[in-house]
């Protein structure tokens, strides 16, 4: 999907925000994924591709013990949706 050089600059995007987060959130991530290079519809995070290929929506699935809580952006219709639940 993507040529070496670009995934090399997503792998750079990548290890220079865990190298400056110094405490990892969900919310962080999630922000990282939808806001990195929002601007470059081509090779961005969030991409839009002459209408041939486009990210629709993000999902996060945070586990913590024994509780799930899934998180759903839908970018095109910009609804969140979060769902928590408890593993047995």
């Amino acid at each position: 999907m993507y040529p070496e050089t670009i995934r090399e600059q997503r792998a750079a995007w990548f290890a220079d925000f865990i190298h400056k987060t110094t405490e990892m959130k969900p919310e962080l991530i999630v922000d990282f994924h939808q806001n990195t290079h929002d601007d470059d519809s081509e090779n961005g995070l969030v991409i839009s591709r002459k209408g041939n290929l486009k990210t629709l929506s993000i999902t996060q699935a945070v586990i913590d013990h024994n509780k799930v809580t899934l998180r759903h952006y839908d970018l095109v219709g910009q609804v969140e949706k979060i769902q928590s639940f408890i593993t047995i």
